[in-house]
């Protein structure tokens, strides 16, 4: 199955997500896809940076050059809200799917 879907689901319609650091019943997207996959899966995160750069430009981007930096920095953007994370994900995994094939 596809990680990046598997990890929106396990965020539970955002009664699991949180931002900056997870606690035992909530976490961020990064901890969400290694929940799902034992590790961030470089490909699934880049897909999502990408989804990001093109839905929230500047807001997953400081200057870094990682994609997990930016990923983080998305989910824990003051602007960011949940619904900003599910179209992403949904978006991204779509994106993975169309990859994939």
């Amino acid at each position: 199955m596809n990680k990046i879907r598997e990890a929106l689901e396990l965020l539970d319609g955002g009664n699991r997500w949180i931002k900056s650091m997870g606690t035992d019943d909530k976490t961020c997207i990064m901890g969400a896809l290694g929940m799902v996959g034992g590790s961030c899966n470089v490909g699934d995160v880049d897909v999502i940076r990408r989804v990001i750069e093109e839905q929230h430009p500047g807001r997953g981007r400081y200057g870094y050059n990682d994609e997990g930096t930016s990923v983080a920095l998305f989910n824990d953007h003051p602007d960011t809200i949940w619904t900003d994370v599910e179209r992403v994900m949904e978006k991204a995994a779509m994106k993975l799917d169309e990859e994939v094939r």
